[in-house]
C-alpha cells in the first residue's frame, strides 16, 4: 500500500492524466451506448385498442377473449408457455387474426417445444435480421416497411421472452 500511495504522490501528474483520461473513456461510452444498457424497471405492455361504436368496455372484452383469445388457446398444443407468451401471441393475433397467428412460424416453434424461437419469429425472419410481420402492401403492390409495426413485433416479442 505504501508503494501505491508513494508511486501516486510522486507521479501525481500521470495519476491525474489517467483519471482523466478514464474518465473521457467513460463519457464517450456512456454517450454511445445503447438504451438497452438502461435497464427498464416497468414490465413491456401491449396494448390493445379497439373501435367498437355501441358495445361497453365489458362486451368488447368479451368479443375479444370469445373470438381471439378462445381460438389461440385451440391452436396451442404446448401446455409450458407462460401468461405473458400468451398475451403476446394475443396481441399479434388481434393485429394479424388468430388464423394468422396460429398459422406462422413463431406458434410452430412455440408448439414445437422451442418457445424462445418462436418468440423471436414474431419479430425476425428465420435468418434474425429480417423484419417480419411490419410490412404493408400499398395499392401499386409494393411492399413498405414500416418501423413503427417492426417496434411493436419487438414489444410483443419482448413480452413473449418474459413469460419465459
Amino acid at each position: 500500500m505504501r508503494r501505491i500511495v508513494g508511486f501516486s504522490l510522486k507521479f501525481r501528474a500521470l495519476v491525474v492524466a489517467i483519471a482523466v483520461a478514464m474518465m473521457a473513456f467513460g463519457g464517450v461510452q456512456l454517450s454511445t451506448a445503447s438504451v438497452d444498457v438502461f435497464p427498464e424497471f416497468a414490465p413491456p405492455k401491449v396494448e390493445i385498442q379497439t373501435i367498437a361504436i355501441g358495445l361497453t368496455a365489458a362486451e368488447v372484452e368479451q368479443l375479444v377473449t370469445e373470438k381471439g383469445q378462445l381460438a389461440l388457446a385451440d391452436c396451442l398444443s404446448n401446455q409450458a408457455i407462460g401468461q405473458k407468451t400468451f398475451d403476446a401471441l394475443s396481441s399479434h393475433g388481434h393485429n394479424f387474426g388468430t388464423s394468422n397467428t396460429c398459422a406462422s412460424r413463431a406458434v410452430g416453434l412455440i408448439n414445437a417445444g422451442r418457445i424462445k424461437d418462436g418468440c423471436q419469429a414474431l419479430a425476425w425472419a428465420p435468418d434474425g435480421k429480417t423484419p417480419v410481420w411490419a410490412f404493408i402492401t400499398t395499392a401499386q403492390g409494393k411492399k413498405v416497411f414500416i418501423p413503427g409495426l417492426h417496434a411493436r413485433r419487438l414489444t410483443e416479442a419482448a413480452l413473449c421472452e418474459a413469460g419465459l
